[in-house]
């Protein structure tokens, strides 16, 4: 992906390419950014610059090309990719700017245990800085699973957890936050200090008893006015617009997910970095993205990975391997091929696995898409599922079926996996580079044997899983994918995959398939100014 345009936002990526001092990267790190959103005269970016591996290390902040320190940030880590040291400058006042965070971090094994801050002290109330509110040798908590129970600095007293180890009690500031959830972890509902009931419907949510907003592909409804998503590479809500096209929320990040005190809000809708859930209650300040909590302002979880024992030379409580530009964590345990959302829709996979194809052939994967008709998911990122090496790069035009194409094949070449159909592959990926889980190679596309914009597809992913030289099924029923990564950290890979699991409805993404069901959506009308290109 190197572009999203629309009359509202757009955003502009650079890999190898030079833009306003950057470091050109030809390993699929993204070198810098632009962005603008309209009614500001300004055109946005950042600079950034990674470790050996590929760990973010800075972030210099651009206005029209130029540096311009007012949101710089930079960052090191230890051994086990634990944040040690961060700097964030930022708004120390309506117009003034400054140092707001500078934080030295304190360990024991991977679990955080003091905090230091010689920032500015800042007083905005929409401010989303550290504070520095405890001076301890030990500010933060842990139970025997690893979970925080107490934070200091936020005025944590206690955390209760269930045996997901999902919270199900939070006392903050002498008020008690108390947490539902489903069997599979689905949060129900939630209770905010007494003062504040929301409960969670499927996408119907309700505060206090009354209906509040009903969530919608790209965006939502409240008192009977569409409102839409535009969003950046990673999904995350930059502008939110109603549907006469006028702006009512816009969103500029630091990276790992902290908001500029900059960005403009009549609507308080809460969904923001990744389209998670921000809870601000009470100075929370926790984004919540199901299966854990992560805190933006320090760039962690706040308990262990679920799937902590697939990437053991991690630190379980870090984000996205340290590498937020061209990462995302869907749910708090690991990445798909595809994001969770795209241009505001969610991603799906269609069971054709083995479905019939001409001359006798078989289709030897799953087609996974977002939803959301056509090809309006074309340019979305495309990450790899497990850590290997590249062993088979293919382009459009070369007489092969899958187009532009990627293979990718475990160190100890039993586990493999294809990728098919993208729009292009990641600037200076080539045969021999290292990948790893959830580095972005591509983007979506719909190219094949008869070029760049097969006529025969529409966009979508063709992704195969090999083990041991034999294709298997990568979603092996309706409502689970299977996760390579696990495959190849078992002692003895096997066909038998491990399950990652979801409810994914299936959709209908290349055009010669057979019809498959799919949710019905409501018509409605789509203001020119969100749709134009």
């Amino acid at each position: 992906m190197k572009s999203v345009a629309s009359p509202l936002f757009s955003q502009t990526l650079y890999y190898n390419d030079t833009y306003a001092g950057n470091t050109p990267r030809y390993n699929g790190n993204i070198s810098a950014m632009s962005w603008s959103v309209s009614g500001e005269n300004k055109t946005r970016g950042y600079n950034f610059t990674y470790d050996n591996l590929s760990r973010l290390t800075g972030a210099g902040y651009l206005e029209n090309g130029n540096a311009n320190d007012r949101f710089n940030t930079s960052y090191a880590y230890d051994k086990h990719g634990n944040m040690t040291l961060l700097s964030r400058r930022g708004n120390t006042g309506t117009t003034t700017y400054g140092l707001i965070d500078n934080l030295s971090m304190t360990y024991a094994g991977n679990q955080l245990v003091k905090t230091e801050d010689t920032g500015s002290s800042v007083t905005l109330s929409q401010s989303m800085d550290f504070k520095n509110n405890a001076n301890l040798a030990t500010e933060y908590l842990y139970d025997k699973n690893g979970n925080l129970i107490k934070d200091y600095n936020k005025s944590i007293t206690e955390i209760s957890y269930n045996v997901l180890n999902l919270p199900q009690t939070l006392k903050i500031s002498s008020a008690t936050n108390t947490y539902t959830y489903a069997a599979d972890g689905r949060k129900l509902k939630t209770v905010l200090g007494g003062s504040k009931t929301t409960d969670y419907c499927g996408n119907v949510i309700y505060e206090n008893g009354l209906l509040k907003r009903i969530l919608v592909d790209g965006g939502y409804i409240e008192n009977g006015t569409y409102y839409f998503y535009l969003t950046d590479h990673l999904g995350n809500n930059r502008v939110i617009a109603s549907s006469s096209g006028s702006i009512v929320q816009s969103n500029h990040y630091y990276p790992f997910g902290m908001s500029f005190t900059e960005g403009s809000a009549t609507s308080q809708q809460p969904y923001k970095y990744n389209g998670k859930e921000l809870d601000t209650e009470r100075g929370l300040n926790l984004y919540d993205y199901s299966a854990r909590l992560m805190d933006p302002a320090l760039g962690r979880f706040n308990t262990v990975d679920p799937k902590a024992e697939k990437t053991i030379r991690i630190s379980p409580y870090v984000y996205c391997s340290d590498n937020p530009i061209n990462k995302i964590d869907p749910d708090g345990r690991r990445e798909w091929p595809v994001n969770k959302t795209y241009n505001g829709n969610g991603h799906r996979h269609k069971n054709n696995w083995h479905e019939s194809r001409p001359r006798g052939r078989l289709h030897q994967g799953v087609d996974i898409n977002h939803t959301g008709g056509g090809n309006t998911d074309q340019g979305a990122p495309i990450v790899a599922t497990h850590n290997g090496t590249v062993t088979r790069v293919g382009h459009a035009g070369d007489g092969d079926g899958g187009g532009n194409r990627i293979k990718i094949t475990s160190a100890d070449g039993k586990v493999s996996t294809s990728y098919m159909h993208l729009d292009a592959t990641s600037s200076g990926l080539k045969v021999g580079n290292e990948i790893k889980e959830g580095q972005q190679i591509g983007t979506m596309g719909r190219s094949g044997s008869n070029g760049q914009f097969d006529k025969d597809y529409k966009s979508h992913l063709h992704y195969e899983i090999s083990v041991n030289g034999t294709n298997i099924n990568p979603a092996n029923g309706a409502n689970h994918l299977v996760d390579p990564q696990q495959i190849i950290d078992s002692s003895t890979p096997t066909q038998q995959p491990e399950y990652d699991g979801g409810t994914l409805p299936e959709v209908t993404v290349v055009g010669q398939s057979p019809e498959a069901p799919q949710r019905p959506l409501p018509e409605i009308s789509v203001p020119e100014i969100i749709l134009k290109k």
